[in-house]
């Protein structure tokens, strides 16, 4: 009975559905064309990563507590794996720890991508 009812309920929607489907795949191609987002007002590109990852070991990131500069890359990485798509879900476990130490930014994205 269910099934009978939701086949009746997609009828109407089945005569556009390859102009729906047209439309979808042509939005997403330009996806990622789109401008950055407002925030975070610095959204290092996935080509940055490797760069950032550098200077992280360069000046000892891995320490706690951790200074402010180290933060600051911590966070411009984890904005780039996750907005340039990168690699999204190690973004947000590198903000989640980040957030863990109390940085109000990482709080702040981890709020907005969950």
């Amino acid at each position: 009975e269910q099934i009978r009812r939701l086949q009746e309920a997609l009828r109407p929607l089945r005569a556009g559905e390859q102009e729906m489907r047209d439309r979808w795949i042509k939005e997403e191609e330009g996806w990622f064309k789109l401008p950055p987002r407002a925030w975070p007002t610095v959204q290092p590109k996935a080509e940055e990563i490797p760069a950032l990852k550098q200077q992280m070991i360069l000046e000892r990131c891995g320490n706690m507590p951790m200074s402010e500069g180290c933060a600051k890359l911590v966070f411009d990485l984890s904005s780039a794996l996750v907005f340039s798509g990168s690699d999204p879900p190690a973004g947000l476990a590198t903000y989640r720890g980040l957030a863990s130490t109390g940085h109000l930014d990482a709080m702040v994205a981890v709020g907005v991508l969950l």
